[in-house]
């Protein structure tokens, strides 16, 4: 019988942006995570399946579930944010949306980003790196909250 390594770690609220490289070994977290690609693509392994996210393209989903980088294309600029588990269920955000990501599913807007929506979620998630940096945190869920809300409905 063989065994998989997953890497268990903790992160709170958290948030950076990288070139991605391909991970080792899958990970995990209690955090939901809220990925944006600002530039290139990257391959995750999610639960097991390979999902692309493309330039332009926000994923988000409950790292509970092993994830790990397959692939990602030269100067890809990758943007994350770890949110609390307890905090994300707190924002009461759509049913449907907080339904999907409980239950394990990789969440993902639509393929082909708008060149104004892709430009509006590069300048908030470097916001948000910002706030995050001064530890200013309530700007940070306040503005977290509404991004997630809109992003469901555009």
């Amino acid at each position: 019988m063989s065994s998989i390594d997953i890497d268990i770690s903790a992160f709170g609220l958290a948030n950076d942006w990288f070139q991605p490289v391909r991970m080792q070994r899958p990970h995990r977290h209690n955090e939901v995570e809220l990925n944006f690609v600002e530039q290139g693509s990257i391959t995750y392994l999610f639960g097991g399946v390979r999902t692309r996210v493309k330039a332009g393209q926000m994923a988000l989903f409950w790292a509970t579930v092993p994830h790990q980088i397959m692939l990602a294309e030269e100067r890809t600029i990758l943007h994350w944010v770890t949110i609390p588990f307890a905090t994300f269920l707190q924002w009461q955000l759509p049913a449907i949306l907080t339904r999907q990501v409980s239950s394990g599913k990789f969440v993902m807007d639509p393929e082909e980003g708008e060149a104004a929506r892709r430009q509006a979620n590069q300048v908030l998630f470097r916001q948000w790196y910002a706030d995050l940096q001064q530890n200013s945190a309530r700007s940070f869920y306040s503005k977290s909250r509404l991004a997630c809300v809109a992003w469901h409905y555009l």
